[in-house]
């Protein structure tokens, strides 16, 4: 297990403690969020666009449902929030 030094400011360790933040939950939290997780990161731009042409697309031919083809993507999912689960608890 590697360790890990952190600074802060005293009043901020004070409020952070007052409040009954588990530091090193939302350390671990954080770090866990900075893993790839294998998708190719998009820009702001390009959410805006893809968000602009999905209801673009909804408005001029309605909702369309659609089966989500791949259930091995879902058991891969729930596989790594059940692991995440685990080490935060």
């Amino acid at each position: 297990m590697a360790f890990i030094s952190l600074e802060i400011e005293d009043s901020l360790y004070q409020n952070i403690k007052r409040q009954g933040i588990d530091i090193q939950s939302k350390i671990q939290e954080f770090l866990e969020n900075l893993q790839d997780d294998g998708y190719p990161d998009i820009t702001t731009d390009e959410a805006i666009q893809r968000v602009h042409e999905s209801v673009t697309e909804y408005r001029k031919n309605g909702l369309k449902n659609c089966k989500i083809a791949d259930d091995a993507f879902w058991d891969d999912t729930e596989k790594r929030l059940m692991r995440r689960n685990q080490k935060v608890s």
